[in-house]
């Protein structure tokens, strides 16, 4: 019963992080377009 606890708990702290991660890289390249077309 520990045991399936504690992978829960470690899928949910790598979902938190890959979502994490998503949100910051998403803009990213959407932010560089935005830039290279309308900045200049």
């Amino acid at each position: 019963m520990t045991r399936f606890l504690l992978e829960c708990i470690l899928k949910e702290e790598m979902m938190g992080r890959g979502i994490l991660l998503w949100l910051l890289g998403v803009p990213i390249p959407v932010i560089i377009l935005l830039w290279l077309f309308l900045g200049h």
